[in-house]
């Protein structure tokens, strides 16, 4: 009983210490009631703001801004400036976060004995652990493969799900990739769900090669747990202050238009929009290029699950136009919205329209550079809470991420 109390009290002491930088932080929701105040609201980059939702007015969508106390006069005055009523959507980040970090049944756990499920939360080893068992139960359909080491001796693991162990060199292949931005943690189960489900499809399975990559970015991944639940970036240490402000936002360092001056990239370390000291810095945003590149001639689809609210978006997200393909990813995004439960408000775009802001240096922009007919960035819609969504509601998110991949794998098939 001793030993039980000891850990209950030392996790929570744990939580607390852990999230302490967002002491003072406030999260403000921005409802745009003109259009002009759109570029006027994005073209307020600074280190201290941290947008969990970008607002958009042609879509309606509010926006969520996080904001540091040693900014926050500066930013209501900049509101006040552009005529954006302050709203107050969170009041302490700290303390929602503690409240959040102590709601977790993997809290105390790290996982524990429990049997793994797909309505909880996992640290990075016990899903590795599971795609190991995964690999020993279905030898016949599951490979499970790894990266090069990380800055934090770490490696991507990814899973190959295939009839044929992917001898069959003009078997078209679908991508997932998951995790990249280590705070949306919806996306790990979401991807893992994928996982579970196509290992049981013979359909899909006849028609296709599967690449899953569950976590992306698995040092920024475990730093989200152990560390700071808000975390962006990998944990290189490669700028000039690194060891200060470590890290760089994987989706951000791919070499399309890499740190773009008018995109929301940064060029400074300390920003969790900082896009690496050269495109392909990282071992995370190499390892994706290296699947790309090796077999960019059979992936048909690459889909980016990410957790930035009610989007379907396909390039190009580095400037404000469409690929010559958006027609076909106009059908394609829409039979997929149509396939969720969830599917109300869902906004269907080029990403730089849908999000009203350019994205230099994504995956999926490179996906298309390359030659992958359908890269999509498919984002589960955020809760009440943001991207921090409830253990519960876990469910509910990742069976319409599901329902949106089987649907896009079917009609490529009759495509193909």
């Amino acid at each position: 009983m001793f030993v039980k109390c000891y850990v209950f009290l030392l996790a929570v002491c744990l939580a607390s210490a852990k999230n302490e930088i967002y002491k003072g932080h406030k999260v403000y929701e921005i409802v745009l009631t003109q259009k002009e105040q759109q570029e006027k609201v994005h073209a307020l980059k600074d280190d201290s703001i941290d947008f969990w939702r970008k607002p958009s007015f042609r879509h309606e969508t509010p926006g969520l801004a996080m904001v540091s106390e040693t900014r926050r006069d500066w930013f209501e005055e900049k509101l006040k400036e552009i005529g954006i009523e302050k709203k107050i959507y969170i009041e302490d980040v700290f303390g929602f976060l503690e409240q959040n970090e102590m709601k977790l049944k993997t809290t105390l756990e790290d996982g524990g004995d429990r049997i793994f499920s797909f309505d909880a939360y996992y640290r990075y080893a016990k899903i590795v652990e599971y795609l190991r068992g995964l690999q020993d139960a279905y030898p016949d359909r599951v490979e499970i493969a790894q990266s090069e080491a990380t800055a934090e001796n770490n490696t991507i693991a990814y899973v190959k799900i295939s009839t044929s162990n992917f001898s069959e060199g003009t078997k078209p292949i679908i991508v997932v990739e998951a995790g990249i931005n280590p705070r949306e943690w919806i996306t790990v189960p979401a991807a893992m769900n994928v996982v579970n489900e196509i290992r049981q499809d013979n359909t899909l399975l006849q028609n296709f090669d599967w690449l899953i990559i569950p976590v992306a970015n698995p040092d920024g991944y475990e730093y989200s747990h152990t560390h700071d639940r808000l975390w962006m970036k990998s944990r290189s240490t490669y700028s000039q202050f690194g060891h200060i402000c470590p890290g760089v936002n994987i989706d951000r360092n791919f070499d399309v238009s890499w740190m773009s001056s008018d995109s929301d990239s940064s060029s400074s370390p300390c920003s969790h929009m900082y896009a690496g000291v050269e495109p392909f810095s990282e071992v995370e945003s190499k390892f994706i290029r290296d699947l790309l590149e090796q077999y960019k001639d059979r992936i048909r689809l690459y889909v980016s699950i990410q957790n930035r609210g009610r989007f379907l978006t396909f390039p190009w997200n580095y400037v404000k136009a469409a690929s010559g393909m958006f027609r076909q990813h106009l059908q394609l995004g829409r039979n997929m919205i149509n396939a969720m439960t969830d599917s109300t408000n869902f906004v269907l775009d080029a990403g730089s329209y849908a999000l009203e802001d350019k994205a230099s240096g994504t995956s999926t922009d490179y996906a298309r550079r390359v030659g992958v007919p359908y890269p999509l960035n498919v984002d589960i819609p955020q809760g009440d809470s943001g991207f921090v969504i409830p253990e519960q509601n876990i469910q509910d998110s990742i069976g319409d991420v599901w329902r949106a991949v089987r649907v896009a794998a079917t009609e490529l098939i009759a495509l193909n």
